[in-house]
């Protein structure tokens, strides 16, 4: 995901951040779609891999059933019927503003000082509200952590102290789903969160 559009065939240097290792490839743009969610100031991208190796190959197929697929399936396990979502959907509209809404949305993310306070990791939010985040990462995080946020979004960096709520592992000692609540906001971050939340569909 980017915030400006990349020509389509645009030949890149990617480096990838796979849970915890790092893979560094070429690879080129087969096409482009406008996330609907951010109003046309994010794009999605399908890029073809250049002349990766077995070791590379490796990596990325043991990421995909480490992290991505867990994350895919903590998702469909989940999913409500048409009859308790109309159910929430009613109550949420009676009682809670828009802001207190959880949005489905993948956002970058740094998170610095997690289990060990010299150190960071990347991350792809879940899904995020005016109260909080969740995100899914190979690295165990204890609850009550209170690890540092960098969430990029078009608005601008939310920059944000945090502190772990919710634990779950979806493969033990491989990849846990945290629920993670924010408790202090710096600079203009609380400000750049509430546009972009107010910037999201009623009905995400």
């Amino acid at each position: 995901m980017t915030f400006e559009a990349l020509p389509l065939r645009e030949e890149l240097l990617l480096i990838l951040n796979l849970g915890k290792k790092t893979l560094t490839c070429r690879g080129h743009i087969l096409y482009i779609n406008p996330i609907e969610q951010f109003l046309g100031k994010a794009f999605n991208y399908g890029i073809k891999f250049k002349e990766l190796n077995k070791e590379d190959k490796d990596t990325l197929t043991r990421f995909c059933f480490r992290i991505a697929l867990p994350k895919f399936l903590q998702r469909f396990e989940y999913r409500q019927s048409f009859f308790m979502k109309m159910m929430f959907w009613y109550e949420n509209r009676r009682r809670f503003k828009k802001r207190s809404h959880r949005w489905t949305i993948n956002l970058p993310t740094t998170v610095k000082g997690g289990w060990d306070e010299k150190t960071h990791f990347y991350a792809v939010t879940d899904n995020i509200s005016a109260s909080g985040v969740s995100i899914t990462s190979p690295f165990p995080l204890t609850l009550g952590k209170r690890p540092l946020l960098e969430i990029l979004t078009p608005f601008g960096k939310i920059a944000t102290l945090g502190e772990v709520k919710r634990a779950k592992d979806l493969i033990p000692g491989e990849s846990y789903l945290y629920g993670i609540a924010f408790l202090e906001f710096f600079g203009q971050s609380k400000e750049i969160l509430f546009a972009f939340l107010d910037q999201q569909p009623k009905n995400v």
